[in-house]
């Protein structure tokens, strides 16, 4: 892949060097610099708290905290009530 004249001033090849991520799809990599002191772009985890968080789904923040008060009551309500919630069908 050829470099910009103008990209080589600021970014001489023996300082940077290019994300090593790899699309699972496709397998090409990713075009981006690496961020300083590291192989990978700032997206694919190249600085603490890089990349994008997660807001939703299965491993976010939001959804383990409910997760975790929800087992907790559940298990209250079964030290309180026994096993008279969940009748077996």
């Amino acid at each position: 892949m050829r470099r910009n004249p103008i990209e080589e001033l600021f970014f001489p090849a023996h300082v940077s060097k290019r994300c090593g991520a790899a699309a699972r799809s496709t397998g090409a990599s990713c075009k981006r610099w690496a961020a300083v002191g590291s192989s990978r772009c700032k997206f694919h985890g190249g600085a603490r708290g890089s990349g994008r968080p997660r807001e939703h789904g299965r491993r976010s923040a939001t959804y383990l905290q409910q997760k975790r008060v929800m087992k907790l009551l559940v298990k209250l309500m079964h030290e309180q009530h026994g096993q008279e919630l969940h009748p077996k069908i």
